[in-house]
C-alpha cells in the first residue's frame, strides 16, 4: 500500500510542478515544493513516529537457523535473482526516462510525447493494482519471470511501433504498468523467499546494484541510442537486455532445491 500511494508521485506532482514552473521561476518553484515537503512530512514524523516500534517477531522462511545472512548472499538463487532484477531495472529505467526522444522521433509533438511520458507515471499505478492479483495465483519466481518477460515484450513494442500516436500513447501507458509491477516485485522479493527476519540486511544487499543500475540508467540509455544510431534501436537492444533478465530469473532455483540460498 505504501508503495501504491508513493506511485502518485510521478503522475500528480510532475505536472504540478510543471505548472508552478509556467508560474514561477525554478527558484521559487523549488521553494514552494520545499515548502510543501516540510509542512506535510516533518508534523507527520513528529507526531507518528514518536512511538516505540513494536517487535513483530520472527516470521520463519526457508533459510536455515544459523549463517542465515551470508548463507542467503553467497547462494545461487540470491545471487540469479540479484542479477536478473538488476539487469531488468537497467532496462526498463533506460528505455522509461527515453520515452520523449523516442516518440518525438516517430513524429509526435514534443507536448505529446510530454504526455506520454506523464501517462507512463499512471500506468506504474495500473501496473501495482494488476500486482495483487498476480500473487494469488503464481509463485515467486514465476511471478518475477512473467514481469520481466512483460518488460521486454513492451520495450520491444516500442522499438518497432511506429504509429498511429493512440498506440504509442497505449504502448507508453504498458510499459508504465511493467515498470510499477516491478517496483513491487523488488519490494516483495527478499520476503517472498526468505521471510522477514533479516529483511533489512537482505534487501539493503538487493537493492544496491538496481539503484545503481537506476542512477546510470538516463546516462547509459542515451549513449546507448547515439552509439547504435537512433532511439528505436536502443530499444530494441534494451528489449534484448530484458530477455536476458528473464532467463537469469527463470534460472533461479526453487526453494527445496537452494539450502544454500
Amino acid at each position: 500500500m505504501l508503495t501504491l500511494v508513493a506511485g502518485l508521485s510521478s503522475t500528480i506532482f510532475a505536472p504540478l510542478t510543471a505548472a508552478l514552473l509556467d508560474r514561477l521561476s525554478w527558484r521559487a518553484t523549488y521553494v514552494v515544493l520545499a515548502v510543501l515537503l516540510g509542512l506535510v512530512t516533518i508534523p507527520a514524523h513528529g507526531l507518528l513516529l514518536a512511538l516505540p516500534w513494536q517487535d513483530a517477531g520472527h516470521q520463519p522462511g526457508s533459510i536455515p537457523a544459523d549463517g542465515e545472512v551470508s548463507s542467503v548472499l553467497r547462494g545461487r538463487r540470491f545471487l540469479l535473482l540479484t542479477a536478473g532484477m538488476t539487469v531488468a531495472v537497467f532496462a526498463l529505467f533506460a528505455t522509461s526516462l527515453t520515452l520523449i526522444p523516442l516518440l518525438t522521433h516517430r513524429g509526435l509533438s514534443n507536448s505529446l510525447a510530454a504526455l506520454a511520458f506523464g501517462l507512463n507515471g499512471a500506468g506504474q499505478l495500473l501496473g501495482r493494482l494488476a500486482y495483487r492479483p498476480l500473487t494469488a495465483t503464481l509463485n515467486p519466481r514465476t511471478r518475477t519471470t512473467a514481469i520481466v518477460l512483460a518488460a521486454a515484450g513492451t520495450i520491444g513494442v516500442l522499438a518497432v511501433l511506429a504509429g498511429p500516436p493512440v498506440l504509442l500513447l497505449a504502448a507508453a501507458v504498458a510499459l508504465g504498468a511493467v515498470r510499477g509491477a516491478s517496483t513491487l516485485i523488488q519490494a516483495t522479493a527478499v520476503a517472498d523467499r526468505w521471510g522477514t527476519r533479516h529483511y533489512a540486511a537482505l534487501s539493503g544487499v538487493f537493492a544496491a546494484p538496481m539503484t545503481t543500475a537506476m542512477a546510470v540508467a538516463p546516462w547509459a540509455g542515451t549513449a546507448a541510442a547515439a552509439a547504435v544510431g537512433g532511439y528505436p534501436e536502443m530499444f530494441a537492444v534494451f528489449a534484448a537486455l530484458a530477455i536476458g533478465a528473464a532467463a537469469l530469473t527463470a534460472s533461479e532455483p526453487r526453494p527445496d532445491h537452494a539450502a544454500q540460498g
